[in-house]
């Protein structure tokens, strides 16, 4: 029911400062000297903070007119400081949003579509930018069963426009498979560039 983001000197752990937070089902993003809630299941919204302190500059809703609740945000991927991408766990369409924005009408700048890995929904759950490319991660859940393995699939940050792998399977789908089920996260390692 209650929640906390702290920030801390990782060279001392002492304590700098604390933002308050909706409640306890929440993540957080920084860019730069920015700090964002992201609050999840039924919450749906993201919240900035202004730059080193914790006076909220705005909080904005991800669920579209038709959705009442339940987009689920789950991360809130970087590509500038005025574009970035919320992943929507309870939504086949991937916003992009300008987290500088002045308003909540500015906020939402488009969406990608994800609705072609899954006919129910795809569960976003991850993801990462390497070299203006937007890697997704999907668990492709049936409900809360696990019936699929998951995918990857890629996107142009330029273009924002899905990128053929041509590692797809016969199922048509333009992304990777990652050959497991229900993955939880998609990192990328600087060191080997995978």
């Amino acid at each position: 029911s209650s929640g906390r983001i702290d920030l801390h000197d990782v060279t001392t752990g002492d304590l700098l400062l604390s933002y308050p937070a909706t409640g306890s089902d929440i993540r957080a993003a920084s860019e730069g000297d920015d700090v964002y809630q992201i609050a999840r299941f039924t919450m749906d919204h993201i919240t900035k903070f202004e730059d080193d302190s914790a006076t909220v500059e705005y909080q904005y809703s991800v669920n579209d007119e038709q959705e009442e609740s339940a987009s689920n945000p789950y991360q809130l991927v970087f590509a500038s400081e005025n574009k970035a991408y919320v992943l929507r766990y309870g939504s086949d369409k991937i916003w992009i949003v300008n987290p500088d924005a002045d308003t909540e009408a500015g906020f939402k700048l488009g969406e990608l579509d994800i609705s072609a890995y899954d006919t129910d929904n795809p569960n976003a759950n991850s993801g990462v930018i390497v070299d203006d490319k937007l890697f997704v991660l999907m668990e492709r859940l049936d409900g809360y069963n696990v019936t699929q393995q998951g995918y990857v699939a890629v996107f142009d940050t330029t273009t924002d426009t899905e990128i053929d792998t041509g590692q797809g399977t016969s199922d048509g789908l333009l992304g990777i498979p990652v050959g497991v089920q229900n993955p939880e996260s998609l990192h990328y390692e600087t060191d080997n560039g995978l």
